[in-house]
């Protein structure tokens, strides 16, 4: 089973790339690290970044409606990538999140246009 269920807070605005007709968005996702928010000195503990991709209409409405700081919830899978190097030694690994569904917890701040429904799904499969 590869399912993932992630609650945060986008740490960038989503950035578009398009392949052909494919729209492809990627943004990092701020994700509370389990426990206590607060230190034992009072100060909030750090989450992690999480890189979060999603493709086609999800892609579309991701730009269009999200922006840094916009809290979500993001449904989808894990997916690596797996390649050699070009110059240095080692080769590299990338590991991120697929969204197959991604639901706005909250509403745009000025500037966007009025909110869709409150939950988009991928066109992709897993």
């Amino acid at each position: 089973m590869n399912n993932v269920q992630l609650k945060g807070i986008l740490a960038t605005d989503p950035r578009l790339r398009e392949h052909g007709e494919l729209k492809v968005v990627e943004f990092l996702l701020g994700v509370a690290k389990p426990g206590r928010l607060k230190d034992e000195s009072g100060n909030y503990r750090k989450g992690n970044l999480v890189p979060i991709v999603t493709f086609g209409s999800q892609a579309t409405n991701a730009v269009r409606f999200l922006q840094k700081g916009r809290r979500v919830v993001v449904e989808g899978h894990i997916a690596s990538d797996f390649w050699p190097p070009e110059r240095k030694p080692g080769s590299r690994l990338r590991t991120q999140i697929v969204a197959d569904r991604i639901e706005y917890l909250d509403r745009p701040s000025g500037g966007r246009p009025s909110e869709p429904e409150p939950v988009a799904r991928s066109g992709r499969g897993r």
